[in-house]
């Protein structure tokens, strides 16, 4: 597969239809479009456009071979994207289930009353109910603490202990080798 948006775009559709075994096919694809083309990948239109119930999908995989590190950077681009959208969508009176990535399945569900405050929702809130995709655990250190930590995506108690298990395991710069 050499059309990485075509191939995104019609995983996304069988994801949306539930066709499973063609999102199933599709997401073979995507998964060796990772390993060779893992940034024509993450940085594709078609990525940034992906419905939740696509991009949960992918992120679900354990055929995808993606760093985490560019894969957190991809996924906030996709937020920021949807939360955009829902307030475009709200400041046209839209409703909040048709346009960019939801918030939840649940979205539907939602009062009249409250979908204001989904339509202001940050790019945290649309990245927040897929966090349990990411690995965070495998992250740097530093860019953990630069990029992740201050998003308020986790909670501050899983914030600690990602940073309890990162400093954990991050070897120790005072032990000296023997040559």
């Amino acid at each position: 597969p050499r059309d990485v948006d075509q191939m995104l775009r019609l995983f996304d559709v069988a994801c949306r239809l539930g066709i499973e075994r063609y999102a199933g096919w599709f997401l073979d694809k995507l998964a060796e479009l990772s390993r060779v083309q893992t940034s024509r990948l993450l940085t594709a239109d078609e990525f940034s456009a992906l419905h939740t119930v696509s991009m949960a999908t992918l992120l679900g995989s354990d055929e995808l071979c993606i760093d985490e590190e560019p894969l957190w950077s991809a996924l906030r681009r996709w937020a920021e994207l949807g939360a955009s959208s829902k307030c475009a969508a709200s400041a046209r009176g839209a409703d909040i289930r048709g346009e960019g990535p939801e918030l939840s399945p649940e979205a539907a569900d939602i009062p009249v009353e409250r979908k204001q405050d989904i339509m202001s929702a940050t790019w945290a809130d649309v990245l927040r109910p897929l966090k349990r995709l990411v690995r965070f655990p495998v992250m740097s250190l530093p860019f953990f603490a630069r990029e992740v930590a201050p998003s308020g995506v986790l909670t501050r108690d899983e914030t600690i202990s990602i940073f309890c298990h990162l400093s954990s395991s991050a070897p120790s710069p005072c032990v000296a080798t023997a040559p």
